[in-house]
């Protein structure tokens, strides 16, 4: 009889593993929120109240989205499971994900043309850093990600045949892209080679030893966009409002 812990932690080895981030943060989470409720069963007790058990534990927390990754997830172990012969039956398969949690909200991220020139006639107010800015420019002009902007190197860019190579360990789906530059696109980039400080990064921390959080150019812009009456947070910047649009 195989426990749900021993099944995940073969799941982890046999299968995970090949994942680009080993499957680090599928065991994270399932030792937060799915082993501790069920870890400890055999896998052939497990039934769907135990499951619905983990997706209303979830719920609970306001964490829809993460519930339905989890209840997908969940439906992948066991049918690790089913194809060793360790259950024959998948105690999720009845529980359809579109009726967990609610309908999904997708997030409209796009800019209009009147927005994209606002932000433009805006961007001097903000005083934001020049190398935020470019990352902006470039963000826009090349739909990158901003993990890709943030973990750029110097030696993936090429200024002569104006290309940027995305390496597939910096791109969200594990796959190497290339981008070939607009001159808008490349203008930014030459900026940056005027302020370049690093010989790898081409957005170096301050301590020049990685490249820069991603987490530094959205905090950045997020400062400059608070609400109204809203006061900005001590030690941020006091130009809260002037990346409104």
């Amino acid at each position: 009889r195989v426990s749900v812990n021993a099944l995940f932690e073969s799941w982890l080895k046999l299968d995970l593993v090949h994942r680009k981030d080993s499957g680090k943060e599928i065991k994270r989470m399932f030792e937060k929120d799915v082993l501790p409720i069920i870890g400890d069963m055999a896998v052939e007790d497990v039934r769907k109240a135990h499951v619905i058990n983990v997706i209303d534990t979830l719920l609970a927390r306001g964490v829809n989205r993460m519930t339905k990754l989890i209840l997908s997830l969940m439906r992948q172990m066991f049918r690790f499971a089913q194809d060793r012969d360790i259950i024959e039956n998948d105690p999720t398969s009845s529980i359809r994900k579109a009726k967990v949690g609610g309908k999904d909200t997708v997030r409209d991220r796009v800019l209009s043309d009147a927005e994209i020139k606002a932000l433009k006639l805006q961007l001097p107010d903000a005083k934001l850093l020049k190398t935020t800015e470019c990352a902006l420019w470039i963000m826009l002009s090349t739909c990158c990600r901003i993990g890709e902007i943030c973990k750029a190197e110097w030696q993936h860019l090429d200024l002569q045949a104006g290309t940027w190579k995305i390496p597939a360990d910096n791109s969200k789906n594990g796959k190497a892209h290339t981008i070939y530059l607009s001159e808008f696109a490349m203008r930014h980039f030459e900026v940056l080679f005027t302020l370049k400080n690093s010989e790898k990064w081409i957005f170096p921390n301050s301590q020049n030893t990685n490249h820069v959080c991603e987490k530094s150019i959205t905090k950045q812009i997020g400062d400059r966009q608070l609400a109204e009456g809203r006061l900005p947070m001590s030690g941020r910047s006091k130009y809260c409002r002037t990346l409104k649009l």
